[in-house]
Formats: C-alpha cells, sequence, structure tokens
C-alpha cells in the first residue's frame, strides 16, 4: 500500500511540475517578445519637495479586440440610446484597442445603406476613443448563411462576374483602406467556395482568390490582408492539413497575405496547454503572422481563458486576439467570453481583465535617484509624466516596440499650472451601473487642451479643444459597476504641455467583483 501511495505522490508532483512549466515557458516568452527597454535620464531633479515620475501605458500595442454590431447599435438608437449614449454597450466597447464590425463588412449587408452609414459613424466614433478598427469580410462565399448577392448567383458571363467582384473591393476599399488596419478580404476560403466552384466554374480556386488579393494590395498597399479561417486552433483534427495545402497553393499562385486569421470558436472543454500549444505550433511552421480573430468559449472558468491568453499573447507571431463578441446579450452563441446578458462579470472576464488590463499593462511611478533608470514595459504607447509639488509635464511617446531612452527635466515643469475645482454628485454606489456625475472646471493663464477623468490612474473620459480655451466648464457623466475602493481624480493639459492634476476623491465600488464601464469622449 505504501508503494501505491508513493506512486500517486510521484504522479501528482509530475503533473504539477508539467503544469506549472507551460505557465514558466510562456511567462518567458512574454518578457522576451511583448516587453521593452525604456531608460529615462532625468535632469535638474529637485534637492527638495515631493516629486516624481509616472510610466503610463496609455494604449497597448497589442491588439486585444471584440466586435461590435450594427443592428444592435440601431436598436440602441431607435430606443433612444445613440451611439456613445450612456449605456453599457457602448461602454464596454471602450474596454478593447479593437473593434472588429461582425456582418456590415460582408457583401450583403454592405449594400445596404443605413447599416453602412451607421459602420461609418461607429468608426469614427472609436477613432475619438483611441481605438483601432478591423474590417471583417469582404467576400464570404457562403449561401449558408446568406452571404453571396442574389444578383452574383444569378449571373452566368465570367467577365461581368468578376468585373462585379472587383468592384466591390474597390467600393469598400475606398471606404475602409484608411480606416482599418487589418481586413479579412475572404473569410473562410477553405470552407466555403461557392463563387470559385459554382459561378465562376474555375479549377484552381487559390489562384482565383490570389488574383483578389494581388488586386485589393495594389489598390490597398500599406493595408494588410488576410486569410480568416475556422478549426485552426478550436478543433484538434487535422484541418491545418488540407489549410496549409490551400495556403502553399495560394502562395505558388503569387497572393499576397499578411496575417493569418485563426478563428477561435470553442464549443467544449478548453483543451489542455500542451494540446492548444501544438495547434499555435502547426500554423506557426508557416511563419506568417496571425490573429486570432474569433474567440468564444463554452468554458467559461477562469483557468480556461487564462490558458488560451497566456498561450496566445507568448506566441511572438501573434498580433491580436478578438473576442467574437464579449457580451452574451448580443453574441451569436450566448458564449461571450466576459459578460453574462445581464453585464455580470463571468470567471472568464475576470481571468481577462486580470491579465489584459491588469498584469499585461505597466503603470508605474518611481523617484529618480539622479543616474538614469531602466525599466521593463509593455510595449505600446506611453506617458511619462513628470511631477514635482503638484505640477506636471507630459512626455508622450508613441509606439515604444523597441528599447527607448528618453530625457526628462524637471525644469520643464514651470509655475503656470492650471487650477481645477473639482465637485462631484456620488450616488449610492451598492446598487450596479449607478451613474456617477462629475462636474469639473478647469482655469489656467495657459490655454487648456484636454480635460480628463481618471479613474485609479486610468483615463475614462476625455474631452479634447480644437482651439485651446483659457477658461472651460465641463460636465462628465460616467456609469461605472466598480469594485473596492476606487480614485478619482480629474486631469488638465495644457497647449504647452503642462498637465495639473485635482485632488483626489475616494469612493466604494460595488460590491460584486465588476468591472468598469467607460464613457467615450464628450464632445464640445
Amino acid at each position: 500500500m505504501k508503494y501505491f501511495f508513493l506512486s500517486l505522490c510521484l504522479s501528482v508532483c509530475v503533473y504539477s511540475a508539467k503544469a506549472q512549466q507551460w505557465r514558466n515557458d510562456a511567462e518567458a516568452k512574454i518578457e522576451k517578445h511583448r516587453k521593452a527597454s525604456l531608460k529615462i535620464q532625468a535632469e535638474n531633479i529637485p534637492s527638495s519637495g515631493d516629486y516624481s515620475i509616472q510610466i503610463r501605458q496609455k494604449k497597448q500595442a497589442f491588439r486585444w479586440g471584440s466586435t461590435a454590431n450594427i443592428k444592435q447599435i440601431q436598436k440602441l438608437t431607435a430606443q433612444g440610446a445613440a451611439l456613445g449614449a450612456d449605456h453599457p454597450y457602448y461602454h464596454h466597447l471602450l474596454n478593447f484597442n479593437s473593434i472588429t464590425v461582425e456582418n456590415t463588412g460582408k457583401w450583403i449587408a454592405w449594400n445596404k445603406p443605413a447599416r453602412r452609414e451607421t459602420y461609418r459613424e461607429l468608426r469614427q466614433w472609436l477613432r475619438n476613443n483611441q481605438v483601432d478598427n478591423r474590417g471583417h469580410g469582404t467576400i464570404w462565399e457562403s449561401t449558408k448563411y446568406n452571404a453571396v448577392p442574389k444578383t452574383l448567383l444569378q449571373m452566368t458571363d465570367t467577365a461581368d462576374i468578376r468585373r462585379q467582384i472587383y468592384a466591390h473591393i474597390d467600393n469598400q476599399l475606398e471606404a475602409l483602406a484608411d480606416d482599418v488596419y487589418e481586413l479579412d478580404l475572404v473569410n473562410e476560403p477553405v470552407h466555403e467556395d461557392k463563387i470559385v466552384k459554382d459561378i465562376l466554374k474555375v479549377e484552381n480556386f487559390a489562384q482565383e482568390r490570389a488574383n483578389w488579393y494581388n488586386y485589393a494590395k495594389a489598390k490597398a498597399p500599406n493595408l494588410p490582408l488576410v486569410i480568416n479561417e475556422f478549426h485552426l486552433i478550436q478543433n484538434g483534427n487535422d484541418f491545418h492539413l488540407e489549410f496549409g495545402k490551400y495556403l502553399q497553393e495560394f502562395l505558388a499562385a503569387k497572393g499576397t497575405v499578411d496575417v493569418i486569421g485563426m478563428q477561435g470558436h470553442f464549443y467544449g472543454p478548453m483543451p489542455d496547454a500542451q494540446e492548444i500549444q501544438r495547434r499555435i505550433d502547426e500554423v506557426s511552421l508557416h511563419g506568417i503572422p496571425m490573429h486570432v480573430t474569433e474567440f468564444d468559449m463554452a468554458d467559461s472558468s477562469y483557468t480556461a481563458m487564462e490558458r488560451v491568453l497566456y498561450l496566445c499573447f507568448a506566441e511572438p507571431l501573434m498580433t491580436g486576439f478578438t473576442l467574437w463578441g464579449a457580451w452574451d446579450g448580443n453574441q451569436w452563441r450566448d458564449s461571450g467570453a466576459i459578460y453574462k446578458a445581464n453585464w455580470d462579470l463571468k470567471e472568464s472576464g475576470k481571468a481577462y481583465y486580470d491579465l489584459v488590463h491588469g498584469q499585461w499593462r505597466t503603470d508605474l511611478t518611481y523617484v529618480p535617484a539622479g543616474t538614469a533608470d531602466s525599466f521593463s514595459v509593455f510595449k505600446g504607447d506611453y506617458d511619462i509624466i513628470v511631477t514635482h509639488q503638484g505640477k506636471s509635464k507630459i512626455y508622450p511617446v508613441k509606439q515604444l516596440l523597441d528599447d527607448t531612452e528618453l530625457r526628462v527635466d524637471f525644469a520643464d515643469v514651470h509655475l503656470k499650472s492650471p487650477t481645477i475645482n473639482f465637485t462631484s454628485d456620488f450616488p449610492d454606489y451598492r446598487a450596479p451601473h449607478t451613474p456617477l456625475q462629475v462636474v469639473a472646471k478647469g482655469k489656467s493663464q495657459d490655454p487648456i487642451k484636454t480635460i480628463q477623468l481618471l479613474v485609479n490612474g486610468y483615463p475614462v473620459a476625455r474631452r479634447q479643444f480644437e482651439k485651446a480655451n483659457s477658461k472651460q466648464q465641463v460636465e462628465f457623466t460616467w456609469a461605472g459597476c466598480i469594485t473596492g475602493e476606487n480614485r478619482l481624480q480629474l486631469e488638465i493639459t495644457t497647449e504647452q504641455g503642462l498637465v495639473q492634476r485635482s485632488a483626489i476623491k475616494t469612493i466604494m465600488g460595488y460590491a460584486e467583483h465588476r468591472t468598469a464601464h467607460q464613457s467615450g469622449p464628450i464632445n464640445p
């Protein structure tokens, strides 16, 4: 019997070691591939008083995305909650740095003017909130999902059919080429082949699609084009071999592809780390950047989400991770990874926020000692905030992707500081989604460029003035479901780059574990 227990103990220890090893390996790759060195040399360091330097990440380089649904926005608008209104649906979109519109980029929906106009308005609103737009589904050869226009199905002249295809590509690129950072030009080319097989009746499917991609690349040379397919990460079958064969035929036909889109619709329990890693490795062998483009999950446990996020973020060829709907209230199979239909946070959502908005962001404050200080920071956009005696100067750093050196000067923190009167109406925060009314009055000897509300140091509402104002009263309305103690602060930036922050107001959040919903910018 004692040998049985000894064997059992050894088995448990080996299993625990394996379970820990994949995480250790992932963390090592994240440290190597997702971070860079920031070296800061501070000059004219004060000899007395309170002074510090804050390294605050504004935006992550890795694309952490979700989707927006145009029909949902139109429905909310009809109910009186227009785009950007104080509503959880709009707030939750701003928890991501990339948004994909689910269906309006697809051919039939694209031809509907009202939906296309709402899509245009959404892209503008997202840009105003520093959220990137991702394009999806220019051509999807699926009749099962009614994705091919009836006019195309009825055509027989192949020259006319191709003219229609290229005209559609032209039309979409004219609207999107400068507005999206990448585009799924053809969706599911291995699984869906109605146009190439039954309408054009070509033998070499890859050659025909390669012509489409090359045409689009000639029209929009700076726009990365994606081949988007499923069964590459969510299933452990041999589809990667069929996809690899198609990809080689596509490349042999001189087709141009910049990214492989790996849909991630998990219908059952999340596989273990070794299996997920195997599936990622099978696609990474092609040496082409990858993006998990359509992730949802039946297993909404904390550990399941944690596992897949770690392994995807650790893969150096991976450029983004997009949820195919974060909220069950508007998700194609009620498998949103973050929120239940009542906006309660799922366990998988907690894992997402703990990692993406916590562990994998850089926000630190230190006191310089006189020599250059070096830090390992996550890649992205930063504000380096130099503060002395309550006055601050911001040094913006855009696209910190490689090791960077920066000089900051405490002498730049000059004496013409703005003044802020921070008054608020703090309601009963024991109830979820209770709006917080914040009124800020800013006055400065220097013209004011921006004013924003910070919650725990993170900007959630912002107003920017096209023409700098010497006096301004701005009203913020912010709806939040937050947990624990939270620090609210207002920040004004002058035209000269001087930053002044108000005193901190502390409030207690809703008792349950929730995340903050963020409002968009308030237009002048």
